[in-house]
């Protein structure tokens, strides 16, 4: 059932067994897992259905350290969350991502890969993709489909092809909302936001929540169980700034909630690789699935290197116009279901340079042998280092229901730059060794440069992250807050470290998996 709180009554009182708050990915995808079940679960979500500017602006901060994007945007309040806006790239972690690895400090999960298979088979049916064996890369199949992929032939114990699945992209709030809305024991409130704990004299236990609609009501939910479900940067807001009936937060209590802020760090056109053999750029354009390079984890020990995919674009001889650039990554971005922010530059670009695009098209669809590649353009993405002083804290002002409002403080360290340099030269030897051609470096040599080729991945993690000692992380192995009994914690905060996979599907497999565990808590 779908209720608007802007119709409640002041003091209302609500009461279930598991609170909810958010309905994005991980929200949702919990509160899922109870329906037809005798748990009674309410959700609430900070926006309606659809977006709403207002709402919205409670998602506004500052940005002190790295630039970052409008926080306003990063994040959508509405009935499904970020999968709103989400590209829908899915790809598990590797299993290194979370080993101890003696090079990283603060690496290592509370529990390996094997611990989250079982739920990433069961993700996979969540976001209607195919079966979690499907991300095991068959080279003589991708051979058939990608024949030019696999001419680079690196040596497989050092470079591995990684497959990465497209879900649709799933957006939660229209594939989910009549299930929720027929559910007999799941009630979704829209509107509502929260703005107060109630505890106990200690402050271990949460027996209430008091939540505001804008320019509306307050009233109170009661449950047994409840679970932040927000985003990385909101839920460290929301245990950093959110009071109890004393005056207290969650945050204030431990200091490590709002740190170890990580990004996925990519860095464009870091290098360009001339082939050894000349191919048809025909031999690069199946989409039948997307392919990155990745260093297996035998590499990636022996060099030191964090975790990091490798995109390697084919480029034609001859550079192309400014508006056959922009047919491309209008096109990319579109089959990636989404619009770029400069739309309307990259409209206007390829209607000045409208012969050579018509050209460019005619050539690709009757033509496609005609081109040859003449270079790869090489970038990649990166794992991020654990970094206690990337953050997320409060700041000074508040928003329309006066909880403070963030300060992002994103920050990279010198491990984060000195993998870049040992990373590129690592993948320099790899293709000399594997006669695929050479490669041209444009960076400088010690990467002072690096911050001309950074951009961010809209990839939020780390703030609450896991582990079982609580002077080492903001919630315990089984995503429950150190120090309070019955608060529990969803989505790419709990992360320890990044890995190099875009996070939605790591988040959807932990989300199922607190469900199993909430269940057995409530028998």
């Amino acid at each position: 059932m779908l209720v608007d709180a802007r119709t409640l009554s002041a003091g209302t009182v609500v009461t279930c067994d598991v609170a909810i708050i958010g309905a994005g990915a991980a929200g949702i995808t919990i509160a899922r897992e109870f329906i037809d079940t005798r748990t009674e679960v309410c959700v609430f979500e900070s926006g309606g259905t659809d977006y709403s500017a207002e709402t919205q602006m409670l998602a506004q901060g500052g940005n002190v350290g790295l630039p970052y994007f409008d926080l306003r945007a990063e994040r959508i309040r509405a009935l499904g969350g970020c999968t709103g806006h989400w590209g829908g790239d899915c790809r598990p972690l590797d299993p290194i991502d979370f080993a101890t690895r003696e090079w990283l400090h603060d690496s290592g999960w509370p529990f390996g890969l094997e611990t989250l298979k079982p739920y990433y088979e069961r993700a996979t049916q969540v976001l209607r993709i195919k079966p979690y064996a499907t991300y095991d890369v068959d080279r003589s199949q991708v051979q058939s489909q990608r024949p030019g992929l696999t001419s680079l032939r690196f040596a497989e114990d050092a470079v591995e092809l990684r497959r990465w699945q497209q879900s649709g992209p799933l957006r939660f709030g229209e594939a989910f909302r009549d299930e929720l809305e027929r559910a007999a024991n799941v009630t979704v409130y829209l509107n509502a936001n929260l703005v107060r704990f109630g505890t106990n004299d200690e402050g271990s236990v949460i027996d209430s929540i008091e939540l505001a609609v804008l320019q509306g009501p307050r009233f109170t939910a009661r449950a047994r169980l409840f679970i932040l479900a927000t985003g990385t940067i909101e839920n460290a807001r929301l245990l950093l700034g959110v009071p109890d009936g004393k005056g207290r937060t969650f945050g204030a209590r431990n200091d490590l909630i709002g740190r170890y802020f990580q990004e996925h760090p990519a860095f464009s056109e870091l290098a360009m690789l001339v082939p050894a053999e000349r191919r048809p750029l025909s031999d690069f354009r199946d989409e039948v699935d997307m392919l990155s390079f990745g260093f297996t984890e035998a590499m990636q020990r022996r060099h030191e290197l964090l975790n990091s995919n490798f995109f390697i674009e084919p480029r034609r001889i001859g550079a192309d116009p400014a508006g056959v650039v922009s047919l491309r990554r209008l096109s990319g971005a579109i089959r990636a279901g989404r619009l770029p922010d400069d739309l309307f530059e990259h409209i206007s670009r390829i209607l000045a340079d409208f012969p050579a695009v018509t050209d460019y098209t005619y050539r690709r669809i009757f033509k496609p042998t005609s081109d040859v590649v003449g270079y790869f353009e090489i970038g990649f993405a990166a794992e991020q280092a654990p970094n206690p002083d990337s953050r997320v804290r409060l700041g000074d002002e508040v928003d329309a229901l006066g909880i403070p409002r963030v300060e992002l403080d994103w920050q990279l360290a010198d491990i984060d730059r000195e993998n870049i340099v040992r990373t590129m030269n690592a993948l320099v030897q790899e293709v000399g060794k594997a006669g695929l051609g050479r490669i041209k470096l444009l960076f400088a040599e010690d990467a002072s440069d690096w911050r001309e080729h950074l951009v961010a991945s809209h990839h939020q993690m780390g703030t609450t992250r896991m582990h079982p000692d609580p002077k080492r992380g903001g919630v315990d192995e089984n995503c429950r807050t150190h120090g309070v009994a019955n608060l529990y914690v969803a989505g790419g905060s709990v992360f320890p470290t990044s890995g190099a996979s875009s996070p939605t599907f790591t988040i959807v497999a932990l989300a199922l998996r607190l469900a199993d565990h909430l269940k057995e808590k409530l028998a």
